[in-house]
């Protein structure tokens, strides 16, 4: 399996990624690219050409990827009617792509298109295609077009004449991801089930399970998701790349229905344990702001110290970035960390440089000065809560100003932002006591959550779409589900008898650990 060196980048300009799931599409484009192509066309098979693919894959190993694109260029020019000469144009294409080059990647697929076009890597080069278009989508309709170019996988490489799933696997997955963006639900599903009941098991058949669970999820078939989801952990392999598996995903959507749903249901707190998050030596000053990774990672803010201290999955501490007045900081939809501080938000530890956001006032631009949350969104733009203007702003992914979405006037006051699995902006408002949702394309979809609190101070939600309001004065949690309905009520006193002083922010993991900020009692608390 040939193994690509992604270019270089710095993460706030990174290509758009559409949905963090969706990323098992790009790393699937690699798993199946050594299929010997023995399908439609009669080939040769030359030594020389078996030698060059051999050595292909030793110079993508050793990271030199400009001699691995260039030997799968001379294995195609010199062998073209070898049966390897498809497959090392389908690799060509995808290097080209990952180290930058669209046109040329769109040259490959064209080339691979027009000489071999019955040929399965064929097929692979509209999975890829559609990859491009998704991580350089801009508008619902570059989704839309996306989801077209995926599904021509399956209207041109049927199952009879190509027996072989793997390129049907992945767009079905791929088109079911896009489905559930645009919010067609059941569309996403009969994806889903096709991958599942109609193609034979094999790579991707969990990931679809667990995608399908998803969908019965967000319909409010806990029941049915469980089963599912239950069943990929028996079956599924439980090793991986960090251990991003469906196994573990699964895994942890059993533990995150177990908590805010089935134990709920029997009347019973979803949290009955705690722990605090330790930092060795120092102890927090005034910590204000938390996010959690889906990897486990967890980045707190520190006013009282001015840094963002990031832990790793082991509660380690294992570094800092000085901040000015840091404010909330998120995750993104790929699982990175942001922080920001009074005028430029970074990401912890990363190689990045600070980006700085500019809104049009009065005929020139004026510079953001008092961020307080943040989002990036499903097109990579990216949202920002300016406390001092008392806006929220989205710019777009080369942090050009493109809209403003709530400003100051009409009673309201937007305190924290969040953003949910299907790319959908969330906005606490602290002076109306409700959240506002907006969706892909910016639009107000209206109030999804409302309440009674005396001084609502953050937001989040978990993969379930659930929504958790934090009330700063009663120092109480609510969770609403989807829809808006209380589900639970929480705090002020944790499972040890501490009761909460002064919280500030709060965040859900993937298993559904809670954590909260309490500055008064400068502490990080984990509930489970």
């Amino acid at each position: 399996m040939v193994m690509l060196v992604s270019r270089t980048e710095t993460p706030l300009d990174r290509p758009a990624r559409p949905h963090r799931d969706l990323a098992a599409v790009a790393m699937g484009v690699a798993l199946c690219l050594a299929l010997v192509e023995t399908h439609g066309v009669s080939y040769a098979q030359e030594p020389g050409a078996i030698h060059l693919l051999n050595q292909a894959d030793e110079l993508s190993r050793s990271g030199d990827v400009a001699a691995t694109l260039q030997t799968y260029e001379d294995l195609v020019s010199r062998f073209p009617e070898d049966e390897r000469a498809p497959v090392a144009l389908l690799r060509l294409a995808e290097g080209r792509w990952t180290a930058g080059d669209r046109e040329g990647a769109t040259s490959a697929i064209a080339h691979l298109r027009d000489r071999y076009g019955r040929a399965p890597s064929a097929a692979g080069t509209w999975v890829l295609e559609g990859q491009i278009q998704l991580q350089t989508a801009s508008s619902v309709d570059d989704l839309l077009t996306a989801h077209t170019t995926l599904g021509r996988v399956h209207a041109l490489f049927g199952r009879s004449e190509y027996p072989d799933p793997t390129w049907r696997r992945q767009a079905g997955v791929a088109r079911g991801r896009l489905s559930l963006l645009l919010g067609e639900l059941d569309l996403a599903a009969a994806e889903f089930l096709g991958v599942v009941e109609d193609e034979p098991a094999g790579p991707g058949t969990a990931e679809a399970q667990t995608a399908l669970a998803e969908v019965l999820i967000y319909q409010r078939e806990w029941n049915a998701a469980a089963e599912i989801l239950q069943r990929v952990v028996d079956e599924a392999p439980a090793d991986g790349l960090n251990g991003l598996t469906p196994h573990s995903l699964a895994s942890r959507r059993l533990s995150l229905l177990h908590r805010t749903v089935f134990r709920p249901r029997l009347r019973r707190s979803p949290w009955t344990a705690m722990r605090r998050l330790e930092v060795p030596g120092r102890g927090l000053d005034n910590p204000v702001g938390l996010a959690v990774a889906p990897d486990g990672r967890v980045v707190v803010t520190d006013e009282g110290a001015d840094l963002a201290l990031t832990f790793n999955a082991d509660g380690q501490l294992v570094g800092t970035t000085v901040v000015d007045r840091g404010g909330f900081p998120w995750t993104g939809p790929g699982g990175e960390l942001y922080v920001l501080d009074r005028r430029t938000i970074q990401q912890p530890l990363g190689e990045t440089v600070s980006a700085t956001f500019a809104v049009p006032d009065r005929g020139r631009f004026r510079n953001l000065e008092n961020l307080r949350a943040g989002a990036r969104g499903v097109f990579d733009e990216w949202f920002i809560l300016d406390t001092g203007l008392r806006r929220v702003v989205r710019f777009d992914r080369q942090r050009q100003y493109s809209a403003t979405l709530v400003e100051r006037g009409g009673g309201s006051e937007i305190v924290d932002l969040a953003l949910d699995r299907r790319g959908r902006l969330y906005a606490l408002d602290g002076e109306q006591n409700h959240v506002i949702r907006f969706g892909l394309d910016g639009a107000v979809e209206g109030t999804v959550v409302s309440g009674e609190w005396r001084r609502p101070e953050a937001l989040t939600l978990d993969a379930l779409g659930n929504v958790y309001v934090l009330d700063r004065d009663e120092k109480t949690i609510d969770v609403f589900d989807p829809d808006g309905t209380l589900l639970l009520t929480y705090g002020p006193q944790l499972p040890d008898g501490t009761r909460l002083r002064g919280p500030r922010d709060l965040a859900v993991d993937d298993e559904g650990r809670l954590y909260v900020v309490d500055r008064d009692l400068d502490a990080v608390f984990i509930l489970e």
